[in-house]
């Protein structure tokens, strides 16, 4: 049955009394809008409200006269004439508001905005090179102008805007550190736009020092991370830069290899059958301190053959091991099966000297063995004064070398420890040190940039080349890798080609501070490699235990 079937009497008189569209449009409302606005707005109206008009009468509401319907078309013309963006009052008591356009344009802006807007503009289009621009350009070249930073990127949605301050505020809390050092009326030099708000003061007594919490913060008052910051005087040292001779004797034998050898007919090897691995420390043998290749052989051999007790370390645990020497049937001579080393020698470089304390730092990276790749542990040792004879030019695949010979006499300190930031020793009483004085970095002054590097290639003396820092690692957890460097100067490329095995420890300079030391070359790019923080290899001295200081 069809909808005019069900449909009432009442309801049919009502339909058919609704004013035709010629009515409505006599009416004066209709004029009127009409005259505001267009002839198509005025007919869309009047279409749609008679479309409510039958709609509603059809569910039994009542019909409106001629007149309501007349205002009712008015204002719904009036209401589609408006445009969609038009002038409202904020009273939320959000400053910048999403859904209400966000902050108003001072009265220069929107001028300059409606200058650019009457014609042609060079939105997407680059006058310097004439080609086809960016839209992002305009507003980063002003951001970066005014905040300092690298790059730029405007976000017009909150949402990805909060992402971008989260991943910001989680990637500088990673890379920030948590401790600072600061000269009294020192500021913290931050990246990346970040501010910092101290805290009250607390004394620490041992040192008559005092420290203080920062809280780092991102525009806009973002918290990034809570740090310490602790007081103290400024460190000056003398920067050297000059090559110098390692002698080294380790604290035990270590092991480096194993060799199998015949006996009774078969092949053994009497060290490896009790466990020992590459790597540990030989300490003593039968109760008899180990210190030399030499000595050990000699008390296996006396050993005739019977059975004897070698206690060694392995990974900071000692443990006893029980083997019995075999006789080789190629020498005769009795056997253990083993590899063992107990000295090291090479060149390196310093880093400084530290003239009232007598002491010295160079090489910025452990003495590891050769064969093992494990620290060697220090037990006594000598610096001695060397001169640079010649180098191979470092290439791809393949670092360069300096090479140099000690001069014989000219010990100027002992080794007092050989650690992850190189090796440090106490001056001889009559050694005269040499250098420029100059202030330690803290680490967080450390910037991305030029900066000079001290080295010998040449003699005794060291000279100047430039350098840049490519990065700085500070969240980078080996000691030796807070800095990617990159050598610039042009002579020393020529030379070397970059930076040579036994440039290890030469000091770098940025803004008149000595800022790091050279670590490792890159096998790959001899232009490039890592350096350490000169904080981190000074504290790492200083925290050296003061009784082992004594001159050679």
């Amino acid at each position: 049955m069809s909808d005019s079937q069900n449909m009432s009497d009442e309801v049919r008189a009502r339909l058919r009394a609704i004013p035709s569209v010629n009515e409505l449009l006599a009416e004066w409302p209709v004029v009127k809008a009409a005259g505001e606005t267009c002839d198509a707005v005025v007919h869309a109206a009047v279409t749609a409200e008679l479309d409510e008009e039958r709609a509603a009468i059809r569910a039994g509401a009542a019909p409106r006269s001629k007149r309501d319907l007349a205002s009712a078309i008015e204002w719904r013309a009036h209401r589609s004439a408006l445009p969609s963006l038009r002038p409202a009052v904020n009273a939320t008591g959000v400053v910048i508001h999403t859904n209400l356009g966000r902050a108003p344009l001072a009265e220069s802006a929107a001028q300059a905005v409606a200058e650019v807007a009457r014609g042609y503009s060079t939105l997407e289009y680059s006058v310097d090179t004439c080609s086809r621009g960016s839209r992002k350009e305009h507003a980063a070249q002003l951001i970066r102008s005014l905040t300092g930073a690298e790059d730029a990127l405007v976000v017009n949605n909150n949402a990805a805007a909060v992402l971008l301050v989260l991943a910001a505020a989680v990637y500088w809390q990673a890379r920030l550190p948590d401790e600072y050092a600061l000269t009294r009326g020192g500021s913290l030099r931050l990246p990346g736009n970040i501010t910092a708000v101290y805290g009250e003061e607390t004394a620490v007594a041992r040192s008559g020092e005092a420290t203080a919490e920062a809280q780092l913060r991102l525009p806009l008052g973002v918290s990034v991370k809570t740090v310490s910051v602790r007081y103290v005087q400024r460190d000056t040292v003398l920067v050297s830069g000059r090559p110098f001779g390692i002698k080294m004797f380790t604290e035990g034998l270590m092991v480096v290899g194993f060799t199998d050898f015949s006996a009774d007919g078969r092949r053994i090897n009497p060290a490896r059958s009790a466990g020992l691995a590459t790597g540990d420390i030989l300490l003593s043998l039968d109760g008899i301190t180990l210190t030399s290749n030499e000595q050990m052989g000699a008390l296996v051999q006396g050993s005739g053959g019977r059975p004897v007790q070698l206690v060694y370390q392995r990974q900071g645990r000692q443990y006893t091991a029980r083997l019995t020497p075999q006789k080789s049937l190629s020498d005769s001579r009795w056997h253990l099966g083993l590899w063992v080393r107990d000295s090291s020698a090479g060149i390196g470089t310093v880093t400084y000297f530290d003239e009232n304390a007598r002491t010295f730092s160079g090489l910025g990276h452990p003495i590891c063995d050769v064969d093992t790749g494990e620290i060697m542990t220090l037990s006594t040792g000598e610096g001695v004064e060397a001169v640079i004879t010649g180098y191979t030019t470092g290439k791809s695949g393949s670092p360069g070398e300096l090479k140099g010979q000690f001069v014989a006499g000219r010990t100027f300190a002992g080794l007092t420890a050989n650690g992850e930031c190189g090796v440090c020793g106490a001056l001889r009483p009559d050694y005269i040190p040499q250098g420029e004085r100059l202030p330690v970095a803290f680490s967080h002054e450390v910037q991305p940039g030029p900066a000079k590097m001290l080295t010998t290639i040449a003699g005794g003396a060291p000279r100047e080349y430039d350098v840049v820092i490519e990065k700085v690692l500070r969240g980078s957890g080996h000691a030796g890798q807070n800095m990617v460097i990159r050598v610039t100067d042009e002579a020393l490329l020529q030379k070397t080609g970059g930076i040579l095995q036994g440039m290890s420890g030469s000091p770098l300079v940025q803004n008149g501070m000595l800022v790091g030391a050279v670590t490792h070359v890159f096998v790959d790019e001899p232009d490039r490699g890592y350096a350490i923080f000169a904080e981190t290899v000074r504290n790492a001295e200083k925290n050296l235990d003061q009784t082992t200081r004594n001159a050679a």
